[in-house]
């Protein structure tokens, strides 16, 4: 087996570190010893399927390749239903590696199979060459078990016959269309050696996908080079390798020489996405062709990917650099720049471009300037303007200097912005929009706001705005009902408008207004008089009488009277009856619909019968001490007390005396001259009143 312990060959040597180098790094990756597990693919080919495993880490390796496998196959479903019980098969009692002599022809064909004999029973495993790059002294220096362990798992996805007898393959040609299969790849390791996890796989003869196509080619074509890149992470779990093919005339492509690329930067801490590979061209002009093959854990190839074509190009090795760049007092820019004149002959011209920002897109502001000119006059200019001189070659692409900023004096502010409208939504989403400002160095917008009329409005953030819609969010549960905003324009110099006239948006009301509460209630001759303190809330625009007569249920309760607004506070219900108990609340209630919370509820009884009335009241006066007597009589029951009211001179009836149920007569010491009315109602111990008594007396 000497014949496989050494890579030779300078070329060969720098292939294969490179595969070693990708499977430490993507194929296999490292796991610490408590998390050993075999790892299994599968693939559908033909009639069979093909199943690959391998141990995930050095040791787990070794001592699998020591004390074998165990292959089962469970039958799951037949003809896409769920057996009752599933259908063990045992594929392989033990599988191990053939024994050394059996590898002696596979060997001999093919690298791979030597590779993974060299690694399971060589007694050295070195990778030895002498490469400028220094990858073999750098592989020496590793275990020779990571070595083995890295190195023959790669080269069993190369060469699926070699995997097969190294014990980390098979082929199970007893399969049915129609059913699947979970495989169980059992590695009989004992548990007091080393526990190492089973792998598992789910498949039918059913589920067999054609390879894909490589993604997104792309070539980057220099001079006599190009840069082929393409998509590796979406085919990742498919594809470990890829071959790269090139053709001159479009339709015969021919691999190019060594082994297959495989990305060496795809670590788990930090993934490339793409794969990059660099070939070399005989010659600028002429046209080539890419396109790539991939190539999966079972040594399959897959479809070439769609062609990539291009020609390599000269680069002009001249770059011209910009030496002065100022505004004249015609307010133009002159621009002097500096180029080899070596290079006069290699160009055609220069272009002078400019831009609005200095990483932005350059426009060719001049073109075709004489090779042999190193200043010019540009009159056309912004407020701000980076500026950049290209020498155009006559052959490939043109260089570029660095960009210069060019700025003109300017202390003009833009317009202040205009039609300035918006809304809140009840999410409390605040969405404005305004007109566009026409100045050509417009930088944006600010905006501003204010929770309370008057408030001094504040910006909402410190960068320009270059949209004309802007959203911002408030709280539409707090107290205050309108929210402010204005808007003001800056240029490009940082001149700025003054602000718009704030715009007063309207908050949606979402919480109900307070309740209106009853302050006082009277029964009079027109019926009962209700007075009532009005809801503060600023969003109330009519307050609600509500009424439903006592001892009725709520449902009957019906709405009496609106009040707009909050300036009425009182109200004469004439439509009662008499003996009868109504009760009333009041409630306040928004634009939207939103009402209050019913105020506290008040019951009053309407008047007394025409009947229940004081029967008799006089007056008697005695004019020499100037005092009247009061007399009345009264078959009324339930009575509290007597309320008597005097008037004199044609002045309202006024609160006089209230004396107990128990009086019927009382004297009047104090009465002032002229005429003096008299007026005497009972009031009973229900709160009713009875109808009023008058007499009139002259003194």
């Amino acid at each position: 087996m000497t014949d496989c312990t050494h890579i030779r060959s300078g070329k060969k040597l720098l292939a294969f570190l490179l595969l070693f180098l990708s499977v430490l790094f993507t194929a296999y990756p490292a796991r610490s010893q408590d998390t050993a597990r075999v790892h299994v693919t599968a693939r559908v080919k033909d009639t069979a399927v093909l199943l690959r495993w391998g141990a995930t880490t050095p040791m787990a390796w070794q001592q699998t390749n020591r004390y074998g496998f165990r292959v089962e196959r469970y039958t799951v479903l037949r003809d896409r239903q769920v057996l009752p019980a599933v259908e063990k098969t045992m594929l392989a009692e033990i599988l191990r590696a053939q024994p050394v002599e059996n590898w002696e022809q596979a060997a001999a064909t093919d690298d791979n199979a030597a590779i993974i004999a060299q690694a399971l029973y060589g007694e050295d495993f070195e990778l030895t060459g002498n490469d400028a790059q220094g990858f073999a002294r750098i592989i020496n220096l590793s275990q020779q078990l990571e070595q083995r362990f890295s190195v023959s798992l790669y080269a069993a996805g190369r060469n699926f016959e070699a995997a097969c007898m190294a014990g980390w393959g098979w082929r199970d040609t007893g399969v049915r269309a129609g059913e699947k299969y979970l495989y169980r790849i059992v590695p009989l390791v004992p548990a007091s050696v080393m526990r190492i996890d089973t792998g598992y796989v789910y498949i039918g003869p059913d589920d067999r996908e054609p390879l894909p196509e490589p993604q997104e080619p792309a070539a980057v074509f220099g001079d006599r080079s190009v840069m082929l890149t393409w998509d590796y992470s979406s085919l990742s779990n498919i594809y470990n390798s890829y071959f790269v093919e090139k053709s001159t005339d479009g339709e015969n492509f021919t691999p190019l020489p060594g082994l297959p690329v495989t990305d060496l930067n795809n670590r788990n801490d930090r993934a490339s996405g793409r794969m990059f590979f660099s070939d070399s061209l005989a010659a600028n002009g002429q046209t080539c062709h890419y396109h790539i093959r991939g190539l999966d854990g079972f040594g399959e190839t897959g479809p070439p990917s769609a062609a990539v074509s291009g020609s390599g190009r000269s680069l002009l090795a001249y770059v011209p650099g910009i030496t002065r760049a100022a505004v004249n007092e015609r307010g133009a820019v002159e621009v002097e720049w500096e180029f080899d004149s070596r290079g006069n002959e290699l160009i055609t011209g220069f272009d002078l471009n400019r831009s609005d920002k200095s990483n932005g897109e350059y426009v060719a502001v001049q073109r075709h300037i004489s090779p042999s000119q190193r200043k010019t006059v540009f009159n056309d200019l912004y407020p701000a303007n980076y500026f950049t001189v290209s020498a155009v070659p006559a052959e490939g692409e043109p260089t570029v200097s660095f960009p210069v900023l060019v700025q003109t004096l300017d202390t003009v502010p833009p317009a202040t912005p205009v039609a300035l409208a918006g809304a809140v939504d009840t999410a409390g989403v605040v969405t404005l929009q305004w007109a566009s400002n026409r100045e050509p160095d417009l930088l944006g917008y600010r905006i501003y706001r204010a929770l309370r009329k008057g408030d001094e409005l504040t910006p909402l953030f410190d960068k320009a705005l270059r949209d004309t819609v802007f959203r911002d969010t408030v709280d539409v549960r707090n107290l205050n009902t309108h929210v402010y905003y204005a808007a003001s324009a800056i240029d490009m110099r940082y001149n700025q408008s003054p602000h718009s006239h704030p715009l007063e948006l309207a908050k949606p009301v979402l919480v109900a207004p307070s309740s209106p509460v009853f302050s006082s209630y009277r029964v009079i001759a027109e019926g009962i008089s209700l007075e009532w303190v009005n809801s503060p809330d600023e969003t109330v625009t009519e307050h609600r009488l509500y009424r439903k007569m006592k001892d009725s249920p709520d449902s009957t309760r019906t709405l009496l009277q609106r009040f707009a607004g909050r300036q009425t506070s009182s109200y004469i219900d004439a439509a009662i009856e008499a003996e009868t108990g109504y009760v009333y609340t009041l409630a306040a209630a928004c634009e939207n619909g939103l009402e209050s919370a019913p105020s506290p509820a008040v019951t009053v009884f309407g008047n007394l019968k025409q009947d229940h009335e004081i029967a008799r009241f006089d007056a008697r006066a005695d004019r020499k001490s100037r005092s009247v007597r009061l007399v009345w009589s009264a078959n009324l029951n339930g009575v509290q007390t007597y309320e008597l009211y005097r008037g004199a001179d044609g002045q309202p009836p006024a609160m006089w005396k209230t004396v107990s149920a128990s009086i019927t007569e009382i004297t009047d010491g104090e009465v002032p001259a002229g005429e003096v009315l008299y007026l005497l109602r009972a009031v009973y111990r229900n709160g009713k009143n009875s109808k009023m008594k008058t007499v009139q007396i002259k003194l």
